[in-house]
């Protein structure tokens, strides 16, 4: 079994083995070890919050505690104390993904306590000691509080929304060998009551860290499944027979998952995301290092429910004065007035010539984003535009490239995690009929 006693004093020694030179300039990574989900973000009085899964003893996954961050600006971050160990034998197998909230002065951490069963437990953040202390009511919703005949080894990831009669918790798990969002009430945080659950037949498999939030008048929930996070907009909470208003991808790109929202005090909803694959083995371990989060991201409704999805300001308002080869920011604009194809090649290396090779291309009105590699030419994304000059927004950060399209509408996050000097952006117009792609 893991010694968690002395883990802060484990994270300092091996801190210094980081390779800061590989680390991206303006994307969040541990100080050593494994991390994935983000967790209890949040902004407390005044400070920014990120929480994450992380396994500090070794580059890849094991038993999980909440590693935690603080920032004032959503750029520099600086490493905490971890905030939740995991209590043997309860949480053998970890604590796992939650949420966070900041009510009546105080932080509220919402967490999945994992013994092989899932069950959702709480802890309120102690300032002064930097840790969060566990309540002594835990598990707050037993597995035995899933009311349903089927399935309930996948129970968990809670996120709480707090509403005018108290507070909803959505936790993610499975029916039917698909995903579903199961919704409870409180008025009190601790005594939950079961309110039904809202299939998302389109997840095989569990539904993972799901989110509900308020934003600009509609209710919006997020799903996660690997190479699936969908968003959701809603008239009103769907166990309440919310009408479905609009759904579409947060995300295009291979590494993006488990998405996670807060309410800024300035009133802005901001995203951020683990910005790794399942199951592929991941780059910077040999840094010192593994698991990397997404810039956070501004949403917004259009008036079509679309999300918009846009890097905070704070990003470019960085960027404008500290902006290098292999960190910044580029706009570019693909001219489409005649019938051509982009193709754009980020971070390649120049050695081994590897890199994120994405084709950019037009059908009538449709614009269509691809992604090429040695084995296959496949479609990320779409869109629909009378317009004939597209922009793009492209954020590189070392190995990790974030793009933006159809003003900010699709976003495409992929890494190259190169060995050697990179080339951090080439693109190339070339006359297109499709054939060539």
């Amino acid at each position: 079994m893991l010694n968690y006693r002395n883990v802060d004093e484990f994270i300092a020694r091996s801190k210094v083995k980081k390779d800061l030179a590989y680390a991206p300039s303006y994307h969040f990574t541990p100080p050593t070890g494994w991390m994935n989900d983000p967790n209890g973000l949040c902004q407390f009085k005044g400070t920014y919050h990120l929480f994450y899964q992380y396994n500090p003893f070794k580059t890849k996954f094991g038993i999980i505690c909440w590693g935690h961050a603080t920032s004032d600006d959503l750029i520099h971050w600086k490493d905490e104390k971890v905030a939740i160990k995991p209590q043997f034998p309860k949480e053998i197998i970890g604590v796992w993904s939650g949420s966070a909230l900041v009510c009546n002065g105080e932080m509220h951490l919402f967490y999945t306590s994992n013994s092989l069963i899932q069950q959702q437990s709480g802890a309120t953040y102690d300032e002064e000691k930097g840790v969060a202390i566990k309540w002594k009511e835990n598990p707050i919703i037993k597995r035995k509080h899933l009311l349903v005949p089927g399935e309930k080894k996948d129970f968990r990831d809670p996120k709480i929304m707090p509403v005018e009669d108290g507070f909803w918790m959505v936790v993610g798990g499975k029916q039917g060998g698909t995903g579903v969002m199961y919704y409870y009430k409180s008025s009190n945080l601790k005594d939950w009551v079961y309110c039904g659950y809202v299939p998302y037949p389109e997840f095989a498999g569990a539904l993972e860290c799901p989110d509900i939030f308020e934003l600009d008048g509609k209710i919006v929930c997020c799903a996660s499944r690997p190479g699936n996070v969908k968003y959701y907009v809603y008239e009103d909470i769907p166990i309440h027979g919310g009408k479905l208003l609009y759904t579409g991808k947060l995300d295009y790109g291979d590494y993006f998952y488990a998405p996670q929202t807060f309410r800024a005090e300035d009133g802005r909803r901001i995203l951020i995301s683990w910005a790794n694959k399942w199951n592929v083995p991941c780059g910077t371990a040999s840094h010192g290092w593994a698991g990397t989060m997404t810039v956070p991201r501004e949403l917004r409704l259009t008036k079509n429910n679309e999300l918009v999805i846009k890097p905070v300001k704070e990003v470019d308002d960085f960027l404008a004065n500290h902006s290098t080869n292999k960190s910044k920011k580029t706009t570019i604009c693909l001219d489409f007035s005649e019938s051509v194809c982009y193709q754009l090649t980020l971070l390649k290396d120049k050695i081994t010539e590897k890199g994120i090779v994405l084709i950019v291309s037009r059908n009538g009105d449709t614009v269509e984003i691809y992604k090429k590699t040695e084995h296959e030419l496949k479609v990320l994304a779409s869109f629909s535009t009378m317009q004939r000059e597209i922009y793009c927004d492209i954020y590189v950060d070392s190995y990790i490239a974030e793009l933006y399209f159809d003003k900010h509408r699709i976003a495409i996050t992929e890494v190259n995690y190169y060995e050697n000097e990179i080339e951090p952006l080439d693109i190339q117009r070339q006359i297109c009929n499709g054939e060539q792609l």
